[in-house]
């Protein structure tokens, strides 16, 4: 009989112990290891379970939504971490919320999403997928709020796409922004798309800088775009010329050095007029577009003393044959002086 009563009161005080924690009303919020529940369940305490099922908060009232505000609370499936901020229409901001969007309505899109929010209640981290709107995002912000990469892909449908495809893409908003291929992250402070290993390009390769081949951008000169440090093969290269072609030498008032002025140049300066020396060509280069106008130049100057030559060897011809046709009657006529002198002396 003792043992009876204990182990009733036992039992009595077990509950009355148990129940201070835990409630569980026939109608309103359950509370497990609380008495004051704020939601249907609410567990003070760790949960264990092998599996889990969460759906939107509120479906038909998200499909009768229609404004964003409403759209996200009404759509939220999942959400943990500390209270961050509660909005005017008593959604609360949590670190990590899981959104199941359905169509409204209101014209809004259907989708989900997830988002990692800061202290301030901020995303920092989101991703989102809309099936009707055609727009899938990823996007990483600072601790300021500010973008750091948003990528994504617009669907043609979409209202802001007038590209007539799809497009995907990928946005890096910081001006010192590095992507690294292959290699560390930092590889040069003046390097923001840096790939270890080849790359190929199928198109074409846009840049308001410059372009360095063996050889840093900082060493490339202000007012070159393309520097190279190395030898160039290629099939053909093509030479769009700023300054005038050399046809002018061609033109009646051209002042054509004559051949004396050439070589008088050539014995005081050791190069031709208008071709920089080898002093000057160590120190500065070639410019293939500026030299070869220069050598055109010479070129054209080189054809008009040619034509020159066979215009005064032409005249010349012409003077030795009538020479040689002046010879030969006076050959005749010495041979018919001799034949009158020998006919006199008979």
């Amino acid at each position: 009989m003792r043992k009876s009563l204990f182990l009733l009161s036992f039992l009595t005080l077990s509950y009355g112990v148990y129940s201070q924690t835990n409630t569980f009303p026939a109608d309103g919020n359950v509370g497990i290891g609380t008495l004051t529940p704020t939601e249907k369940l609410e567990v003070n305490g760790v949960i264990k379970s092998k599996s889990g099922i969460f759906e939107a908060a509120n479906i038909q009232a998200a499909i009768n939504a229609s404004d964003y505000k409403d759209w996200g609370k009404y759509s939220l499936a999942l959400a943990a971490g500390k209270v961050l901020n509660t909005d005017t229409n008593g959604f609360e901001a949590r670190k990590f919320q899981f959104f199941d969007y359905s169509a409204t309505s209101g014209g809004l899109p259907s989708g989900s999403g997830f988002t990692i929010n800061g202290a301030d209640g901020k995303n920092k981290l989101s991703f989102f997928n809309f099936d009707n709107g055609g727009d899938t995002r990823f996007v990483l912000k600072s601790t300021e709020d500010k973008y750091i990469v948003q990528m994504g892909d617009y669907d043609v449908g979409r209202s802001d796409n007038n590209t007539g495809s799809d497009i995907s893409f990928i946005q890096m908003f910081n001006p010192n922004s590095r992507i690294a291929i292959g290699t560390y992250l930092m590889y040069k402070p003046e390097h923001e798309f840096i790939v270890r290993g080849s790359g190929w390009f199928e198109q074409e390769i846009i840049t308001d800088s410059k372009i360095g081949i063996g050889i840093q951008a900082s060493a490339i000169p202000a007012d070159y775009k393309l520097a190279v440090a190395g030898k160039i093969i290629s099939e053909e290269v093509k030479v769009e010329l700023q300054s005038t072609w050399p046809d002018y030498v061609f033109k009646d008032n051209y002042d054509l050095p004559t051949l004396r002025q050439v070589e008088n140049h050539i014995q005081e300066k050791g190069h031709l007029i208008n071709i920089p020396s080898a002093e000057e060509i160590e120190k500065n280069g070639v410019y293939l577009g500026e030299m070869n106008a220069r050598l055109l130049e010479k070129i054209e100057e080189l054809t008009l003393y040619t034509i020159a030559q066979e215009k005064k060897i032409a005249l010349q011809q012409i003077q030795i044959k009538e020479l040689k046709e002046v010879k030969t009657k006076n050959i005749e006529l010495e041979k018919r002086v001799e034949e009158i002198e020998r006919l006199l002396k008979k």
